[in-house]
């Protein structure tokens, strides 16, 4: 499941998939080391979201969003939810933003390690049971929960 770069959490790891950038810039990215096979990191992400620093092999790299948008990754440690497909189990792994976010995400019995059911993704929301309990998750919240796929 290949994802665009700009698209992981802080923490994340990923191997790089695809450049798909004009000749000039991809020259330029893929001497920085964003080379196809290569496992990348993302180290830190600014404030709004530009730059972000990624991590690839012993180096840092910051990269705009504009640029990150034209890698395609394969997430080695967890996707978004968004992209889970339905009847499958998921464990949490990390949920981005801030305070208010994690506390609708709470009252939900949703938390880092949990377990939890996709039943419906279409249409831009995504219906999951947790703990027994059905919850429907827009597409933007759900590009911010970040879950590993156990069954």
């Amino acid at each position: 499941m290949l994802i665009k770069l700009d698209e992981l959490p802080e923490g994340s790891v990923a191997v790089i998939e695809k450049v798909d950038l004009p000749e000039d810039l991809k020259e330029r990215i893929l001497g920085m080391g964003f080379i196809p096979g290569r496992r990348i990191e993302v180290v830190k992400k600014a404030p709004l979201v530009d730059p972000t620093v990624y991590k690839i092999g012993n180096f840092r790299v910051s990269l705009r969003s504009s640029e990150a948008s034209k890698i395609y990754v394969k997430p080695v440690n967890h996707i978004p939810l968004f992209l889970c497909p339905e009847g499958t189990v998921c464990k949490v792994n990390a949920l981005a933003y801030g305070r208010r976010f994690l506390n609708e995400l709470a009252r939900m019995g949703l938390d880092v390690g949990k377990k939890i059911r996709i039943l419906r993704n279409n249409s831009g929301k995504i219906t999951i049971e947790v703990d027994g309990n059905i919850h429907t998750v827009g597409k933007g919240r759900a590009s911010k929960i970040f879950v590993e796929v156990i069954e």
